[in-house]
């Protein structure tokens, strides 16, 4: 894992005082504005680990610190529309959209408001392949989830929550390292090493702490790294999966 992503700095001090703004106070009714700046500055680095590129939000991808300015767009972003998105590429050019909801947000709970959201996503990129990333803190309803494998299952969903982004993974020191391997070390691995199949590996989901701060995906295999009592080093490969 690159050691950018093993310290990540979960000081809530930030750029900006939120006292300083009276539209951003202790007493609001919104929740988590004290850690919204911590969770923003995460995504942002989630975003360029995962190597998307932003698509119209410019000044996310010009800023490398968090600043008075985008905070408060994002903070009055979520007040006036209950969530934020982020509009992205992947390396292919296919179009990833992140979606921050706000706690108790009624996106995540009324399916006729989540599928306003999804359905304007949808519209806006003509019904081609699209990844739709949710963080939320609240879980999402039975019936959205429902809604999400029948009329939806043509998009790739992939479901996070506002822990993720707020305390995410460091390495634990006993770990040495952790790796997403490339398809010709793939083909070693199965064909060559072990004669498996991909299947056959163990698995490790998707939103697993230590899959979300690396680049990997679903279908990936990782390799970990860890010391041993007996040889020193313990090596074990996990195949990547999506929760049902």
């Amino acid at each position: 894992m690159d050691n950018t992503y093993n310290n990540i700095n979960l000081n809530l001090e930030s750029n900006y005082d939120s006292d300083s703004d009276s539209s951003i106070s202790e007493n609001d009714e919104y929740f988590y504005y004290s850690k919204y700046k911590i969770i923003l500055k995460n995504i942002k680095k989630y975003i360029k680990l995962k190597n998307y590129s932003y698509i119209k939000d410019k000044e996310y991808e010009k800023d490398k610190v968090l600043t008075k300015h985008n905070f408060k767009n994002f903070i009055n972003k979520i007040r006036d529309d209950d969530y934020y998105i982020f509009d992205l590429i992947d390396i292919n050019k296919k179009k990833i959209n992140i979606i921050f909801f706000k706690k108790n947000s009624t996106y995540i709970t009324n399916t006729v408001d989540f599928k306003k959201v999804i359905d304007k996503l949808n519209k806006q990129n003509k019904n081609k392949e699209i990844k739709i990333i949710l963080i939320s803190y609240d879980k999402l309803s039975t019936y959205i989830k429902k809604i999400i494998n029948n009329t939806y299952g043509y998009i790739d969903f992939i479901i996070l929550n506002y822990n993720n982004f707020i305390n995410p993974f460091k390495m634990p020191s006993g770990f040495i390292n952790c790796k997403i391997l490339t398809d010709i070390e793939i083909d070693n691995l199965l064909n060559k090493d072990l004669q498996v199949n991909r299947l056959c590996l163990p698995k490790i989901y998707y939103d697993d702490p230590m899959i979300i701060w690396t680049n990997g995906k679903i279908g990936d295999i990782v390799k970990i790294i860890s010391p041993s009592n007996i040889s020193g080093l313990r090596c074990y490969y996990r195949l990547i999966i999506d929760r049902d």
